[in-house]
């Protein structure tokens, strides 16, 4: 599960599902001619080494060798895998790896305020209008915006990555005397390193506790798909209605950070607050 979940990751990343970067040299929306051309997939893979590091592109190599290649063998789309006996520089673009504690944009204590205030006032199905075209309908406009604005406050509480906080399934929550605890898997935490996340906001604590006393099952997810509630929401979705949610605020609520940053600015909010209390 572990293996799979980090395969899952490293194909996101060549597809350019990625948080906090614009990937232009991703292999999203080509064909198999013209995804698995030396140069295409070069580029792809330096780029997310410039962007994410050698170990996160080398891994996405390995996905690309050991499984996407012997399947489109096996298809007979390709005949031979165009990276067999390539070397490929990942290195000297490579990320460098970060130092100390790390940093990033934080939020001060009265615009989190103004966030959480705003995202508890706002009902997903205000203003939604059924696309006139394709085959999602209206209900399917509410579940995503819902899902932006859960999925938005229990990152802000937990610092949690959207990664995590989408695949996240009720049976990882418990109640505690504090609060609420999130004992997050090692599937699906980054790097496969288990750890336990509180929620920090008392008020935030309250929401999910009702989440979690609606739930049907312990296996059921916290923010499923929009389409199937049982699946996890992909990240690429998520990240189109989250990046709307977070501008909607910027313009809102005139926290400029919200211009370019996105849900990785939780874990540096947070890391602030508790350093100043």
């Amino acid at each position: 599960q572990r293996r799979q979940a980090q395969a899952e990751d490293a194909l996101g990343f060549m597809l350019g599902d990625c948080e906090g970067h614009r990937h232009s040299s991703s292999l999203a929306g080509m064909t198999v001619f013209d995804g698995t051309g030396l140069d295409e997939l070069t580029e792809c893979l330096q780029e997310v080494s410039r962007l994410h590091g050698y170990e996160t592109a080398r891994r996405c190599r390995t996905v690309l060798t050991g499984h996407v290649m012997p399947r489109l063998i096996a298809k007979r789309l390709i005949t031979a895998s165009p990276l067999a006996g390539v070397r490929i520089d990942l290195t000297s673009m490579a990320k460098a790896k970060k130092q100390g504690r790390k940093g990033g944009v934080a939020l001060s204590l009265p615009e989190f305020n103004k966030v959480y205030e705003y995202l508890t006032t706002l009902d997903p199905a205000e203003g939604a209008v059924e696309p006139s075209r394709g085959r999602w309908k209206l209900d399917h406009v509410i579940a995503r915006r819902r899902n932006a604005i859960e999925l938005t406050l229990l990152q802000m509480a937990t610092g949690l990555r959207l990664s995590e906080a989408r695949r996240a399934w009720i049976g990882l929550f418990e109640e505690t005397a504090e609060g609420v605890a999130i004992h997050v898997d090692a599937s699906i935490a980054k790097g496969g390193v288990p750890r336990v996340a509180h929620v920090l906001d008392p008020r935030v604590a309250e929401r999910v506790k009702t989440r979690l006393r609606a739930a049907q099952s312990p296996e059921e997810l916290y923010a499923g798909a929009p389409s199937n509630a049982q699946k996890a929401w992909t990240l690429r979705d998520a990240n189109d209605k989250l990046a709307e949610l977070y501008l909607e605020m910027r313009a809102e609520l005139g926290i400029d950070a919200f211009e370019t940053e996105r849900s990785h600015v939780w874990r540096a909010t947070l890391n602030t607050m508790m350093e100043t209390t």
